[in-house]
């Protein structure tokens, strides 16, 4: 993306089309602050449906006017996954340079944001957005939707989805350096289990590599184990603690498991909880028993 050529006091004006506005220009909009900022550019936003003005006054215009940015022709552009581009992932395209980065910016924010403004069907295996509050701040019938009152709410909101935008890049940042610890971690059951000697994420290399079932690792004084998602569909894992366990603590639990130091099973047995690593890895020979039977 080439900005700032016509500007060279550093002065930028970003332009986007006025009225309602909705997460896609909104996310758009803060992708080009978190990009200018730091290069010392005065962000100026102009909100507009005068297409001729804003390809006249603005750097970069986008979700209005049918040009780069836009995603209102006919002819949309589709992820492989189905989902069709909006503004917002067309700019990130342009900004953001890494392959993992950008795939893993798009699994967590982006793909349900353009979605949504699609029109299309969120897909079960990303996440939901992060983003749906945003329509809470436009105007109800009864409050001023003039250009000026518009503009007040867009900007008041602003700052909110920049943030967002900007802890999800630390989200994505610290799963792609955990990716590293995980790989060097100890292996056991076959490599059907990640034995972590602290917690990190480990859902990237689950990801790639189809025989992890899932991790041990200590937190708040116990042993978690954890099973990995399918990446098919929310809130699905590759494997589940056994119907009995689910929603069961302490003795109840150790009677039905049969392990001595057995705390807690989550309801939808995707997690549970031991004194001692021991006790964890226990439950993950029972886990790969019932696999092998």
């Amino acid at each position: 993306m080439e900005v700032g050529d016509k500007h060279p006091y550093k002065r930028i004006n970003l332009g986007t089309h006025n009225g309602e506005f909705h997460a896609d220009e909104l996310l758009a909009t803060a992708v080009l602050v978190h990009e200018l900022k730091p290069l010392g550019y005065d962000v100026h936003i102009v909100r507009s449906r005068d297409v001729d003005y804003l390809n006249e006054t603005c750097a970069v215009v986008y979700d209005v006017g049918g040009g780069r940015y836009d995603h209102h022709d006919r002819e949309k552009v589709f992820y492989p996954n189905g989902v069709p581009m909006a503004a917002c992932g067309k700019i990130l395209n342009d900004v953001i340079m890494s392959g993992v980065m950008l795939d893993s910016l798009r699994h967590r924010l982006f793909y349900a944001v353009e979605a949504n403004d699609n029109g299309y069907p969120i897909p079960d295996y990303i996440e939901t957005s992060k983003l749906a509050f945003v329509s809470a701040f436009n105007p109800t019938w009864k409050e001023p939707r003039d250009n000026k009152a518009m503009f007040t709410r867009f900007i008041k909101i602003l700052p909110v989805v920049l943030q967002i935008y900007e802890r999800t890049i630390e989200q994505v940042k610290a799963d792609i350096q955990s990716f590293d610890i995980v790989e060097k971690s100890a292996k056991i059951l076959d490599g059907k289990f990640i034995l972590l000697k602290r917690y990190c994420s480990f859902y990237s290399y689950a990801q790639l590599h189809h025989e992890v079932l899932g991790a041990i690792y200590p937190r708040d004084g116990q042993y978690h184990v954890r099973l990995s998602p399918t990446f098919k569909r929310k809130y699905e894992t590759k494997i589940r603690f056994p119907e009995e366990w689910g929603g069961k603590s302490g003795q109840i639990l150790r009677d039905v498991s049969g392990i001595p130091d057995a705390c807690f099973c989550h309801s939808s047995r995707f997690l549970s909880t031991f004194e001692t690593e021991k006790g964890a890895i226990k439950a993950c020979e029972i886990l790969v028993g019932g696999i092998n039977e």
